[in-house]
């Protein structure tokens, strides 16, 4: 997480706007999974089972929710960085 926000500020100083802010949505779904990672963590329960198996379908919407943010990402990035190559 630590790597992925150093990245974020960076991201915010070089801009422009529309970059920063769908750095900014990559950033609030990593945090809010690993948010929920860790409340879920700690309930009670088998130990033994990983969480992913526990709660998969939760798992899976995570996934999808940083994949689809990351896309959405790549995509906004992607003619900045033709633009100014």
């Amino acid at each position: 997480m630590r790597a992925v926000d150093e990245a974020y500020n960076l991201v915010l100083l070089e801009g422009p706007a529309d970059v920063a802010a769908a750095a900014r949505s990559v950033l609030a779904s990593l945090t809010t999974e690993y948010a929920d990672q860790r409340r879920l963590a700690g309930e009670p329960g088998d130990a033994v089972v990983p969480l992913r198996d526990r709660h998969r379908d939760r798992w899976l919407a995570a996934i999808e929710v940083r994949t689809d943010r990351r896309v959405a990402y790549v995509d906004v990035v992607r003619p900045v960085l033709d633009r100014d190559g």
